[in-house]
């Protein structure tokens, strides 16, 4: 289940655990160039997706959780975005600098649909000066499957310590 991070003032600066190709990912929302945020923004091994294919499942991803809720109506409270109109909430995916390829998604205020498409924007862009753009960062959620499993070592764990204890 996605779990909004919401700041003090009340915009949302991230996601967790939004599933795009059956995994689980973070995304938070920055502002600045993509050289600044991406490492260099000059690879592709600097994106967490790196394919057309991945880049636009994650933006329809967030589609779907703009869906019917304060956000979806006001894309102004997303961090990064002061337009009331529409904010552009942009995953690139490949580099051919000064170029970058990107995903974006975009949440529009009122009736106008939300949608998710291809462009290109150049890698200096500066989304500080963009009143309806900003970055999404993409990382790996942490694997929640194996949460579990450390319970279960360390009530393994505890148990045999706690039997040896008393057996003395």
């Amino acid at each position: 289940m996605p779990i909004l991070q919401i700041s003090n003032t009340g915009s949302l600066t991230g996601i967790e655990n939004i599933e795009v190709n059956n995994e689980l990912y973070n995304v938070s929302f920055v502002d600045g160039r993509c050289i600044e945020i991406f490492s260099g923004c000059d690879n592709s091994s600097d994106f967490e997706f790196q394919t057309e294919a991945l880049a636009l499942s994650a933006s329809s991803a967030l589609i779907d959780i703009f869906s019917n809720n304060i956000y979806d109506l006001r894309p102004e409270l997303t961090q990064g975005c002061e337009s009331i109109q529409v904010c552009y909430m942009v995953t690139p995916y490949q580099s051919a600098f000064p170029t970058v390829q990107e995903s974006f998604a975009a949440n529009n205020a009122g009736l106008i649909p939300n949608n998710f498409a291809l462009s290109t924007i150049l890698a200096l862009l500066d989304t500080r000066q963009q009143v309806d753009t900003t970055y999404a960062v993409w990382e790996k959620a942490n694997n929640i499957s194996e949460q579990p499993i450390m319970a279960i070592v360390f009530l393994f764990l505890f148990s045999t310590i706690r039997k040896v204890t008393f057996n003395k």
